[in-house]
């Protein structure tokens, strides 16, 4: 999966927390604890994240990294 989509999706996830919860209101009121949304958020992420790198790591073998120090630079 290219880098640039999954940015892109990841800023949308991100951007759309705070619209989706403020149009959630009631109102002026929140009907649920607005405390567990950015928590929430986050899981979700983290979940859509993991989905993604393990989607990649199963097409192609891990990198191997190297301990010579000339090669770093």
């Amino acid at each position: 999966m290219q880098w640039y989509l999954v940015a892109t999706l990841l800023t949308v996830l991100t951007s759309s927390q705070g619209i989706l919860t403020t149009l959630s209101q009631t109102n002026g009121a929140y009907t649920y604890d607005y405390a567990t949304v950015p928590f929430l958020a986050e899981v979700f992420k983290l979940a859509v994240s993991s989905l993604l790198l393990w989607k990649e790591c199963q097409k192609s073998p891990l990198p191997k990294m190297t301990t010579d120090w000339k090669t770093v630079t």
